[in-house]
């Protein structure tokens, strides 16, 4: 790896005011972070889950779900699905491993969970500062 300070993008430079041709013209500019996409619908989904897709994705998308965490939706989908089928049909209550691991997975999506650990969507409150934070004279 190579020491030193590492090369700023040109275009920062640019709008910084600092940028010069003889020392930045031959850098090649950083190109911008693609946006992320997202889950993407697996074709194994069985039709329950590809039911169940149809009503989370909207709220785990606007949560911050990438296109990286399609096959953990998709598996949280196929669990959610069988639960409320085995519900349905009036089979034995599924086992606690189960409601565990739905429970586990709806709060890493964010759709389930104490409501303090919920992300509020379209609300822009304004981050109350600690009154430890700045002494009085």
């Amino acid at each position: 790896m190579k020491s030193g300070r590492r090369i700023a993008n040109p275009k920062t430079k640019q709008m910084a005011g600092t940028y010069r041709k003889d020392r930045h013209g031959d850098i090649a500019p950083i190109a911008a972070t693609p946006i992320p996409t997202g889950p993407k619908q697996p074709a194994y989904l069985t039709p329950e889950g590809k039911l169940v897709w149809a009503e989370e994705i909207n709220r785990v998308t606007a949560l911050g779900a990438t296109e990286a965490d399609s096959s953990a939706f998709a598996r949280y989908c196929e669990m959610e699905a069988h639960f409320r089928l085995a519900i349905m049909a009036g089979d034995d209550f599924p086992t606690g491993v189960m409601l565990t691991e739905l429970r586990r997975y709806a709060e890493l999506f964010g759709i389930a969970g104490l409501r303090s650990r919920l992300a509020k969507i379209g609300t822009a409150e304004p981050v109350q500062s600690s009154p430890y934070q700045i002494r009085k004279k």
